[in-house]
This record gives C-alpha cells, sequence and structure tokens, in this order.
C-alpha cells in the first residue's frame, strides 16, 4: 500500500482536466477563485446554477460565471455555514430554502496534527556524511504503514513512509470548538515524538510538525 496525502487529490484534479479536455470543455480547473454567493443564482425553468467567481486577488473586474446543473458543496469544515450562506443569498432570486434545504448537521472541528522526519541527503562527494549527523532518523523506514488497533472514535496513529523517502506520525484528532485554529500543540507534538520513540526504538524529536 503506498499512503501519501497529496496523490490522492492529485490523481483526481488530473482526471478531471483530461476529462475536460475530451469533452471540449478547456481547462475546467480554476486555481486563485472564490464565488460570489450574492451573485450567484439558480433558476428554476432552465434548472441550471450561475455560480459568480471572482480572484482572490483582489481584481474586481476579474469575474466569471460558470453555469451548471450540479454544484457540489465540498467546503469541508464550512460545509454548514457556506450551505447558510447559499440560502441567504439565494433568496433574493427567489431560490433560498425552496432550493437548498437547510443544513441537518453540524460541522464539529476534529484536528490532526503529524510529525514529518525527513531523512537524510548524503553528498556522495563527501565521504564522511554519516547518519550520525541525523540523530532523528532511524536508519530503516517502514515498508507498510504501522497501525494500531481501530477504536469507535479513530483509527490510531499512524506511522508510515511517503515516496519522498519520509517518515510520517499521525495524525491524531483532538476536539475543538475552533473551525480555523490549525497552531501546532508543543505537548501534542511531544506525544507523537514518544510515540515514535516507542515505535522505533530511539529518540525522535518533535520539532517538525504539522497540523491539518
Amino acid at each position: 500500500i503506498v499512503v501519501d496525502p497529496w496523490l490522492f487529490p492529485l490523481a483526481m484534479a488530473t482526471h478531471s482536466r483530461e476529462i475536460g479536455e475530451k469533452a471540449g470543455l478547456g481547462d475546467v480547473i480554476q486555481t486563485g477563485r472564490e464565488v460570489v454567493m450574492e451573485k450567484s443564482e439558480f433558476d428554476k425553468n432552465s434548472g441550471l446554477w450561475s455560480v459568480a467567481t471572482r480572484s482572490t486577488c483582489g481584481d474586481e473586474n476579474d469575474s466569471t460565471v460558470i453555469s451548471s446543473k450540479s454544484v457540489i458543496n465540498a467546503a469541508g469544515i464550512d460545509a454548514d455555514v457556506m450551505q447558510l450562506k447559499a440560502i441567504l443569498a439565494l433568496r433574493g432570486t427567489g431560490g433560498g430554502s425552496s432550493v437548498l434545504p437547510s443544513p441537518t448537521f453540524e460541522a464539529r472541528p476534529r484536528r490532526g496534527q503529524y510529525i514529518v522526519y525527513s531523512t537524510p541527503k548524503l553528498d556522495k562527494c563527501d565521504e564522511t556524511t554519516t547518519n550520525s549527523r541525523w540523530v532523528d532518523i532511524p536508519k530503516t523506514v517502514p515498508i507498510r504503514p504501522i497501525q494500531p488497533i481501530p477504536t469507535e472514535r479513530t483509527k490510531g496513529i499512524f506511522v508510515y513512509s511517503t515516496l519522498y523517502n519520509q517518515i510520517v506520525v499521525g495524525p491524531t484528532a483532538k476536539d475543538q470548538s475552533s473551525r480555523t485554529n490549525n497552531t501546532l500543540d508543543p505537548e501534542v507534538a511531544k506525544e507523537l515524538a514518544a510515540y515514535a520513540s516507542r515505535i522505533f526504538d530511539r529518540t525522535m524529536g518533535s520539532s517538525q510538525s504539522a497540523s491539518a
């Protein structure tokens, strides 16, 4: 099994681009743009959405309208908030709750924190380069993901290697009220480092952390 968090969305983006080219739609992937709810509308007669977008760079003249029969709410942790905003915005166009139902759920953030260990890049011209300079990196990386026994709440903390010869430890699953706070918790980083140290039977550092 190959575990890499970036490969799946990259594969989806590549596939979408190929479909767009085959259907004569051009490049269906747009970056650096955001939806303008106030200028978007739904036509009941045609059943089409007109989704207004604008540049995230602040250029008010750079606006585009995308027409579609279906719109997927992929706002993630803000999915319920986005749906409420869409209902309010569509009320002025004769839509609103008659088009979109009110969200039946409340998104509750659960943050995952990781530690990523990068393996040393040995200089072929420097015969004195040794692993002793990289005290945080084990000599071997796991061939397969190491997973604890899952519980009803979480699958647990994984230890796995990436295609880039890195070792990843995580994620955690900490409930929190904020939807935007992704600051690193030093105590959680220490817990992950202790977990990695137990797996690899050596001392692992906690300085290369990330959260999502």
